[in-house]
């Protein structure tokens, strides 16, 4: 009688989760029809960074890196971008971090919202995953092997970034969704590693040797 109690109570507190998880995303949803396109497509781009510490000078330097004798498919003025970044911060997509003024952070919550919204864009979500990847992944092969204390310093911002991409990256391919086209579409295997790579030269460096066995 009493475990059967307990499986109730449990049953109850799942399903008003789930209720309050519903009531959330549909709070979410009339935000998001209240934003213009531009704006939509920057909270979808940020999704793909680690909600912890979002530097916007980096977001920013993302989105205007260019690749040699590739075109660039993402332009947006800093005008742009930073217009759409207020009104994600108006609307509380976004919360002031509390280490600079300049950085932001996004609730998991939320976040999950923007991921389900990045995979509703079309060919969107192509061009902006592969903006975000691209530059992820030449940061991660500029890193010296052995980086000096200047290199960790200069790459500490970017770190957060590689962590969580890494992370998501083993968690889709335990999941075995790759073929879902929950992996990033853009990646293929020898990129993926130098994101790896990168975290590796970056902790050795800093003599945390068993972080970088990730």
């Amino acid at each position: 009688m009493q475990k059967r109690k307990l499986a109730e109570t449990a049953l109850q507190k799942r399903e008003t989760i789930n209720q309050t998880q519903l009531g959330i995303k549909a709070a979410f949803n009339l935000t998001w029809e209240t934003l213009d396109t531009q704006t939509q497509y920057l909270g979808a781009f940020l999704s793909l960074f680690s909600p912890q510490f979002i530097l916007w000078d980096l977001v920013v330097e993302v989105i205007e890196f260019e690749v040699e004798n590739e075109e660039k498919q993402l332009i947006w003025t800093k005008e742009e971008l930073t217009t759409s970044k207020k009104r994600l911060y108006q609307v509380n997509f976004l919360q002031t971090g509390q280490e600079s003024p300049e950085a932001y952070t996004i609730h998991n919550l939320v976040r999950l919202f923007l991921q389900e919204q990045l995979a509703e864009v079309g060919e969107k979500q192509l061009i902006l995953e592969r903006t975000f990847i691209t530059f992820m992944i030449f940061v991660a092969r500029i890193l010296p092997q052995s980086p000096t204390s200047q290199d960790i310093e200069n790459f500490q911002l970017v770190v957060v970034h590689w962590e969580d991409l890494g992370k998501r990256l083993i968690d889709e391919i335990n999941q075995e969704t790759a073929a879902k086209n929950n992996l990033p579409v853009s990646m293929v295997a020898d990129e993926i590693l130098w994101v790896f790579e990168g975290l590796g030269r970056f902790y050795q460096g800093q003599g945390l040797y068993q972080v970088a066995e990730f």
